[in-house]
């Protein structure tokens, strides 16, 4: 996924503003050819401006003058020839309605974002080429479009950078990407609308800015108190509400599914806040001492936000653009993020009877064709749906192995929903991880790529819940006769001996 932000735009200085809506020609008109006094008008007229509105906002706009304060002088009063005053509510306005035909100068499968003067335009392929041509493309259409607005663009302020969670490779990614004719230069750490961006969209360096920040901001409480002095602890908790902590929450939504060590540097930053407040040691424990100080931990509150802003999209118009990004957006696309790698994606789950028999293993492989392959295969008599789910990890990997796509593909991503068996092949101890282990050995010596990839299980991932209805069907079919696991006999104690009650007729 690739990324450039258009950048600032600046008005040219043209002969009048607003000199009559009588001078005013039909749609047809080319807008390059037009003055920038009639491009406005043209536009409110178009959406249905009509009569008084549209005369009182031409007022608005005609002979506009300014001058500068400073130390309490004034400079002389220079004329405005075009753009609308700073500062209004209404200028806002009608500067997004003039920017807001971007689209159409854009190719079909270019993406844009706009927030006032703040543009962003992305292509999404696994090809870089492709994405370079798109962009150049939509460039070449950005230019048209400012030139037909009587705008300019800075290309000292536009910057790309390359999304692609191919470590490997990514350094070679360079595409050389214009906009009046001059290349646009490639960053790593984007800003767009407050929040640093990094090539595989984990938030690493905002949410190390945004912790620094903070802390920082923490030096005001340390002003209004000491140990035995200061304001008190009400006030305190008001300031760090109002002052640091919706620093640390802002775009939470956004950068929520990081990584739990990064966001546990912001929540490191309220426990030091709450000890402040409280005047407690430095070794109290910090989540006692932020309910004691009356202070919801971080983590709930990200979970809070999050969910309000998607119960947010939800309740948009159909018609409303983040209504329509919410229903297009699907957990695989976040998953496979944005990949240069040509892989297939096997999806596997486990299931049995009572959790511990008739054990059955379900896989579904999806191709880069989009075809799917479905596998369903007994686990055991005797079986846990921790060996389940193991289980079905190795009979992936052996279908793999023995498929002629598997030579067509740079490597396989295998998704499963169980993270202790995923941990399980880490530690390879056992007769079937080691099993899986000597397969992992056979896709290296083919010079394959292979990675275990955990996912959150009953989602809604279309791969995932395929793979557990084959792994229930699977319960049904005859059951392998293997040995059974230390796990499972430990696991099958504990049934009969502590959790198998009976019950009695009444």
């Amino acid at each position: 996924m690739h990324r450039a932000a258009a950048p600032n735009m600046e008005y040219k200085r043209c002969s009048s503003c607003i000199p009559g809506l009588g001078a005013l020609t039909g749609k047809n008109q080319q807008r390059r050819q037009r003055p920038y006094s009639w491009i406005l008008p043209q536009l409110l007229i178009d959406i249905g401006v009509r009569g008084k509105a549209l005369i009182w906002i031409a007022d608005f706009l005609r002979g506009r003058r300014i001058k500068v304060r400073f130390n309490g002088a004034f400079s002389k009063d220079r004329r405005r020839w075009a753009g609308v005053p700073q500062g209004s509510v209404l200028s806002l306005l009608l500067f997004l309605l003039y920017i807001n035909d971007i689209h159409p100068y854009l190719t079909e499968d270019t993406k844009v974002a706009c927030y006032a003067d703040d543009i962003a335009i992305w292509h999404t392929s696994s090809s870089i080429e492709k994405s370079e041509k798109m962009l150049n493309t939509s460039m070449r259409g950005v230019e048209k479009w400012a030139m037909e607005l009587k705008m300019t663009i800075n290309p000292i302020k536009t910057n790309l950078c390359v999304f692609s969670t191919d470590r490997k490779n990514r350094h070679k990614f360079n595409p050389k990407i214009s906009i009046n004719n001059q290349i646009i230069d490639k960053i790593r750490n984007p800003k767009y609308l407050g929040v640093i961006l990094d090539e595989e969209l984990r938030f690493t360096e905002h949410i190390i800015s945004t912790s620094n920040r903070a802390t920082r901001k923490l030096n005001i409480l340390r002003r209004l108190c000491g140990t035995n002095w200061g304001a008190k602890p009400k006030t305190l908790r008001t300031t760090y509400t109002t002052l640091i902590r919706p620093i640390m929450e802002y775009a939470t939504p956004v950068w929520a599914p990081s990584s739990s060590s990064l966001k546990g540097r912001l929540d490191s930053v309220q426990a030091k806040a709450a000890k402040i407040i409280t005047g407690a040691v430095s070794s109290t424990n910090n989540e006692k001492i932020q309910r004691e100080c009356g202070l919801d931990l971080l983590k709930s509150r990200r979970q809070l936000k999050t969910i309000k802003f998607t119960n947010s999209l939800k309740s948009k118009k159909t018609e409303h653009i983040s209504h329509r990004t919410y229903l297009n957006w699907t957990q695989k696309e976040v998953i496979k993020r944005s990949s240069t790698l040509q892989k297939d994606y096997p999806y596997t789950d486990g299931s049995s009877d009572l959790t511990l028999s008739n054990g059955g293993a379900g896989i579904n492989i999806i191709l880069q064709d989009g075809t799917h392959i479905k596998i369903k295969e007994g686990a055991g008599k005797i079986s846990s749906n921790f060996t389940c789910e193991l289980t079905a990890i190795w009979k992936a990997l052996d279908v793999c192995l023995n498929q002629p796509f598997l030579h067509q593909t740079e490597g396989i991503i295998i998704y499963s929903d169980s993270r202790s068996s995923l941990e399980a092949i880490q530690k390879g101890n056992t007769r079937i991880t080691q099993k899986i282990h000597s397969l992992l050995t056979q896709l290296e010596t083919l010079e394959k790529n292979c990675i275990l990839q955990w996912i959150p299980a009953h989602v809604g991932i279309e791969g995932n819940e395929m793979a557990d209805e084959l792994a229930k069907e699977a319960r049904k079919l005859s059951q392998r006769k293997e040995q059974m696991s230390v796990f499972d006999a430990d696991a099958l104690a504990k049934y009969k001996i502590i959790k198998h009650k009976v019950i009695r007729p009444i």
